[in-house]
């Protein structure tokens, strides 16, 4: 398989171009919570200066 020559360990199983959108649920989240941690230190930081 392709995957396996571009060095993926997993693939999706779908038809056409579409993938299921948990995925882009999953890694937006992780981008928000990672924005939100970034946020908060920055904000401390600036407080304690």
């Amino acid at each position: 398989m392709v995957t396996e020559m571009a060095g993926f360990s997993k693939a999706f199983i779908i038809c056409a171009q579409t993938y299921t959108r948990k995925l882009d649920v999953e890694v937006v989240s992780v981008l928000s919570s990672f924005g939100g941690t970034i946020h908060k230190m920055c904000t401390d930081i600036r407080l304690l200066a």
